[in-house]
């Protein structure tokens, strides 16, 4: 049993593909991939202005609004409003999508998957434990949480993750802490 912690204090700004923000990577497949190469992808942005989301031709993005508030504008399409209390929204990453902050800068958690490779599933954790079973697993810490199981304890801060991918799979761990999202 493996699990690694990834401390959001290494994790360097990158710019959006359009250029049009920053995103702080949390982990990629395959190790060391870019943003043309990767067969799935986990990050955190800011959407600090009005603009368009980078296009991902064949990927599939799971969005979830971490702080602040996101109106999502998709061509003809009604639009959506995320909150931090939101569901995760998941979306074709090939189709034009704007996102609009409201009331100031939001936070989100952005998974994009290569469609034909993977499929990921978000959920919020709170009060049960995290089911870390799957080919990739991953849990950021929205506060301090304690992660413990048969092969020890962790401790995350805040927007900490700790992963786990199948050749090392991690069972069920428990969690204490606020809710936290993991897939």
């Amino acid at each position: 049993m493996t699990l690694r912690v990834l401390r959001a204090a290494d994790r360097p700004e990158q710019p959006w593909k359009n250029g049009g923000g920053v995103t702080r990577e949390i982990a990629v497949g395959p190790t060391g991939a870019g943003l043309t190469s990767f067969d799935w992808r986990v990050s955190l942005a800011v959407v600090a202005e009005p603009g368009p989301f980078s296009a991902f031709p064949g990927v599939d993005r799971t969005l979830t609004v971490l702080d602040g508030q996101l109106r999502l504008a998709f061509g003809h399409a009604p639009t959506v409003t995320l909150t931090s209390a939101s569901p995760p929204l998941m979306f074709p990453a090939d189709v034009d999508c704007q996102g609009i902050p409201v009331g100031g800068s939001a936070l989100d958690l952005n998974v994009m998957v290569r469609r034909a490779l993977y499929r990921a599933r978000v959920e919020r954790l709170e009060g049960r434990d995290w089911d870390c079973a799957g080919d990739v697993a991953l849990l950021v810490a929205l506060g301090a949480v304690e992660l413990s199981g048969d092969a020890g304890e962790w401790r995350l801060g805040r927007y900490d993750a700790a992963f786990s991918a199948a050749e090392r799979p991690v069972r069920a761990l428990a969690v204490r802490g606020p809710r936290s999202p993991s897939l």
